[in-house]
């Protein structure tokens, strides 16, 4: 019986501000600097990423609950 894929860790990086230069600390290499407000550049995806998605890959969205009044 195949067992389940252990879940990724998140890792945490050290960056220098393109804004300030002062050391940011990041998610997955992607950051925001809290002196200027600078955030990680953006980068394109790589080629084929679309064909990585699977149906069935987005979380379900939760109901839809009436709002009280």
């Amino acid at each position: 019986m195949p067992t389940a894929p252990a879940p990724v860790e998140p890792y945490f990086t050290v960056h220098q501000c393109t804004g300030c230069g002062a050391e940011v600390h990041g998610l997955h290499g992607r950051w925001t600097c809290k002196a200027c407000g600078e955030c990680s550049p953006y980068s394109e995806p790589p080629e084929g990423w679309q064909t990585e998605i699977q149906q069935g890959d987005a979380a379900t969205p939760a109901p839809h609950r009436p709002r009280r009044r």
